[in-house]
């Protein structure tokens, strides 16, 4: 699993209502939400690591995981399996609550909850992947687990 980084959440709220108002998805446009989400980590080992015959080469297990992910997305992305490739951007402890394409005015509806914290995410958009892609910016913007711990909201 990818490790869980906390973006900046006013910008995951403005990806989400740029993938909103999209037309069409496409592969550039994913895998720039998917980075966003997943910043890249430290690909290197740093100077002085002890080399060990573990096949994953000079990267680090935290890159090798990223680009393993990574590459799935890709692959999603590439062959136009865009509800695939919006649903790794779910995160997770959130599940996908409603998915409608009867949403009216032609607009799709998706509705992600989280119910360890009592919270949702919801997203509309031309197609499907739209709406499920903003839903899944929206949930990263609101504090993880973790954060809302700390803050004593659990």
């Amino acid at each position: 699993m990818v490790e869980q980084v906390i973006p900046d959440a006013g910008k995951l709220v403005k990806l989400a209502e740029r993938c909103e108002a999209m037309l069409e998805m496409d592969d550039p446009t994913i895998m720039a939400f998917w980075r966003e989400c997943f910043p890249m980590p430290l690909r290197i080992r740093q100077p002085g690591f002890e080399h060990v015959s573990d096949g994953i080469g000079p990267y680090t297990p935290e890159f090798s995981a990223w680009n393993a992910a990574r590459a799935t997305v890709q692959k999603f992305s590439v062959n136009g399996a865009w509800l695939d490739a919006a649903m790794t951007l779910v995160p997770e402890e959130w599940l996908v609550e409603i998915m409608s394409q009867i949403a009216g005015d032609g607009m799709c509806f998706v509705r992600l909850a989280n119910p360890f914290l009592s919270r949702e995410a919801t997203g509309i958009g031309k197609e499907l992947e739209h709406a499920l892609c903003a839903a899944a910016l929206r949930a990263r913007a609101q504090p993880s687990s973790d954060a809302a711990k700390s803050e004593g909201e659990v």
